[in-house]
């Protein structure tokens, strides 16, 4: 018999890398946001680089990856700074969005068979 990935993965308890990655630029996210408003991570964040681009393929910025976290997770992007004011909800949240991604995996299996 064969064994999905997905169910070793949920039987061992073991993440996907990408759920890690979210995870890391969630409370990443975070971690800018609480800051005073002159730091340098929080200023680099919300920097906005104005100049014209190179031709080619659209570049994908950290903010944007982060924004399609919340989404995911059916989150409010205008609350993100209500949200994480709170930081032990905050962290709550975080590994939550773990799960629903987790979810999503053992589903799109289910379909494909």
């Amino acid at each position: 018999d064969k064994v999905r990935n997905v169910y070793v993965r949920k039987n061992l308890k073991v993440k996907l890398p990408a759920e890690t990655v979210v995870t890391s630029q969630l409370h990443w996210f975070g971690h800018v946001i609480r800051t005073e408003e002159g730091s340098l991570a929080r200023r680099v964040c919300e920097t906005r680089v104005t100049s014209s681009r190179k031709r080619g393929r659209l570049r994908r910025i950290w903010e944007q990856g982060v924004q399609q976290s919340f989404q995911e997770s059916s989150w409010d992007w205008r609350r993100r700074k209500e949200m994480i004011r709170n930081r032990e909800g905050w962290r709550k949240l975080c590994k939550a969005s773990n799960r629903h991604s987790a979810n999503r995996g053992i589903k799109a299996t289910k379909n494909q068979r």
